[in-house]
């Protein structure tokens, strides 16, 4: 099986008509330039603000695909870099990880660090971890319980019976 990793090369690539777009704007010295507007400049601001999201997102990205092989299909973050991220990012690490994982991923807290959070399929989590995944009302994400499985299964078996030994001396 191979895996494709989404390079932050082509991540940028995707974005630099945007760059161009604004280092032609920066590099305008025409009259009409010169009388910019507010919203000129905040068009601007905000075009800086997106291109510097982006270079960021993607490299945060690369660092944490990293940690998928053929073997280990989860990634694991920080909530602070989750935090940091935002909204946009977050829906970017979505994307890329369910492209590289062949399926629909998903933001799992875990039950037993709350600094800790889970990037990838809910089957594959579960299976890594001896976990299960709920939802639970105190969390704003579906929470992982890591070796709740394994628990769960001991939990439920019956003690098998010691026999005395057959050989004759008992």
């Amino acid at each position: 099986m191979f895996l494709h990793l989404i390079s932050p090369s082509a991540f940028t690539l995707r974005h630099s008509l945007r760059i161009s777009q604004l280092h032609s704007l920066a590099i305008d010295h025409s009259p009409v330039s010169l009388s910019l507007s507010l919203s000129d400049t905040s068009k601007r601001n905000q075009m800086a603000e997106y291109v510097a999201t982006s270079e960021m997102v993607s490299g945060m990205w690369s660092d944490a695909a990293l940690q998928v092989t053929p073997f280990v299909r989860t990634i694991k973050l920080s909530r602070t870099n989750h935090t940091f991220l935002g909204p946009g990012g977050q829906e970017s690490f979505l994307q890329f990880a369910s492209t590289l994982l062949s399926g629909e991923a998903n933001f799992f807290a875990d039950a037993s660090n709350p600094e800790r959070l889970y990037l990838g399929r809910p089957e594959d989590i579960e299976r890594e971890t001896q976990g299960i995944i709920s939802v639970q009302p105190e969390f704003d994400l579906p929470v992982l319980q890591p070796g709740a499985r394994d628990v769960n299964q001991h939990q439920h078996e019956q003690p098998v019976p010691v026999l005395p030994s057959q050989s004759g001396h008992g």
